[in-house]
């Protein structure tokens, strides 16, 4: 099997997703993007087949890697702006400010479910909002948000696994509130916690195979 992560190693901003998983960094935040050539995150359905597929085979990785397992995990959104004087790029995190990325960090390292890293899955941005979608639900942070609860009801309710942190599918807006931010994307992520005392007999979960592509 190749170790090597299928995240593109040109990401930067946070730590290397490899040394992340590898635990040769202390806990942080990474990117691993899911790749979308044929833009398929813009289609609903299609798009968290693919997200879920995706963040099956992160945490394959990151437990391979790491030789641990993920005893927690906790899916979530939040925004981020392009930098000045750059063109906002969705495969580049360099041309992202990543204030809102920090500050998910910041909330989660403290916390039992976010203790060994956070790892970026995907950027939702205005083109990949469905054509289709009707006017009140055309903004990316609308669609993030659709997204992300679509993530979390697979693990909940079709995968039933107990892993996942997620208490609610709220998004945490106040009753209400309409009110979009100016961001130009909105990441979608997972925060996660490695368990030193489990090991693959210990645990009742089916964990997914690592099934990364050789390069």
């Amino acid at each position: 099997m190749d170790s090597r992560s299928i995240s593109s190693a040109s990401t930067r901003g946070g730590v290397d997703f490899d040394d992340l998983a590898a635990e040769k960094v202390p806990p942080y935040y990474a990117f691993n993007l899911c790749e979308d050539e044929d833009n398929e995150l813009s289609d609903v359905i299609t798009a968290k087949d693919k997200l879920c597929r995706w963040l099956d085979t992160t945490i394959a990785h990151i437990e391979f890697q790491s030789e641990k397992k993920i005893s927690k995990f906790y899916i979530g959104k939040t925004f981020c702006h392009k930098k000045k004087k750059q063109m906002f790029d969705k495969d580049n995190p360099s041309t992202w400010r990543k204030k809102g990325i920090i500050s998910r960090w910041g909330a989660h390292k403290n916390e039992g479910y976010g203790k060994s890293g956070m790892v970026v899955l995907t950027v939702i941005t205005r083109d990949r909002v469905p054509e289709c979608a009707v006017e009140a639900f055309k903004h990316q942070q609308q669609y993030a948000l659709a997204l992300e609860q679509q993530l979390i009801m697979h693990y909940a309710y079709v995968k039933g696994d107990r892993r996942l942190a997620n208490k609610t599918i709220n998004s945490g807006k106040k009753s209400g509130e309409n009110k979009f931010t100016g961001a130009v994307g909105y990441p979608i992520y997972m925060a996660y916690a490695l368990d030193d005392t489990l090991s693959g007999d210990d645990s009742d979960e089916e964990r997914p195979r690592s099934g990364l592509r050789k390069k």
